[in-house]
């Protein structure tokens, strides 16, 4: 099979890169390409032109962004839903794929996927195992650096799953890796919890969002996380995760403790922290793909 990928400006499109892949190939050195759909064909056509015809009158800041629309043609992949799968251990797999490719395709393809919510996570099966593949790059860009550089400046995100920064109109420094970690969180609690407790993500305003997750995270004590009965296997790499994105926020949210801000948090030590918690099922290792 041929898998077709370009870069362009920090998006997927099915272009430029030709590599011949195998069956075989797939199952060692090109572990990834199991994670990420194959993309058969695209077509590029730009949107508008429109800084040719703006006038911002000297206004350095207001820089107009190209907008390209892409179609792509990839494969059949199976939707990731709540009755997708019948066992715990596989959405704990599914989880895990998601993350190490995530990271694979920033550290390597230097890219940040910044729109990370279930109707971007997809199935693919082969023989008895079950793979998660992340798609849909409509919203990448080029990886940020660690000090917020970036090269797109709309805030991107489905308001559910969109980090606390994302929604925070004061918030300067771009959308940055533990932005996307922070997504995969909020799916994986969406996946594992009632959602009682966590409605207005998914109904209020953008304001509403906001607050209802500052306030998550304010607290010393340990939250209560009402998960589902069948996924409480799930609840010590929560809390595990938990923690780790309280301590990018509390410094701000409780600055009366006096805690250093760490707002860029270095992507690795984020990662890291993410792959400690979410690498085994009930005490069993997850396959590393």
């Amino acid at each position: 099979m041929i898998l077709n990928i370009e870069q362009d400006c920090g998006l997927f499109s099915a272009m430029a890169i030709q590599t011949q892949i195998t069956a075989e190939e797939k199952e060692s050195a090109h572990w990834d390409l199991n994670l990420r759909p194959d993309l058969l064909d695209s077509d590029n056509a730009l949107q508008a032109k429109l800084i040719e015809h703006c006038d911002f009158k000297g206004d350095e800041r207001a820089v107009y962004e190209k907008r390209v629309l892409r179609v792509t043609i990839s494969e059949n992949l199976e939707p990731f839903s709540g009755t997708a799968l019948t066992r715990t251990k596989d959405y704990a797999q599914v989880f895990y794929d998601i993350l190490r490719v995530h990271h694979w395709l920033s550290e390597n393809a230097k890219i940040l996927h910044r729109d990370l919510h279930p109707g971007n996570i997809m199935l693919r099966r082969i023989g008895d195992k079950i793979y998660g593949v992340l798609n849909d790059f409509d919203r990448a860009s080029e990886s940020v650096t660690r000090t917020g550089d970036r090269t797109l400046n709309q805030r991107t995100g489905t308001r559910p799953y969109m980090a606390i920064d994302m929604l925070d109109d004061t918030w300067r420094l771009g959308h940055m890796y533990r932005h996307d970690l922070e997504s995969l969180f909020y799916i994986i609690l969406s996946f594992a919890c009632y959602n009682k407790p966590f409605s207005k993500w998914f109904t209020g305003t953008r304001t509403d969002v906001f607050d209802a997750k500052y306030t998550f995270f304010r607290t010393l004590r340990e939250p209560d996380i009402p998960i589902r009965h069948h996924f409480r296997v799930f609840e010590p790499g929560l809390r595990q995760m938990f923690s780790c994105i309280r301590r990018v926020y509390l410094p701000r949210i409780l600055p009366r403790l006096g805690l250093d801000p760490d707002i860029s948090f270095d992507q690795e030590s984020m990662y890291e922290k993410f792959e400690k918690a979410m690498c085994s099922y009930n005490g069993v290792a997850l396959e590393t793909r």
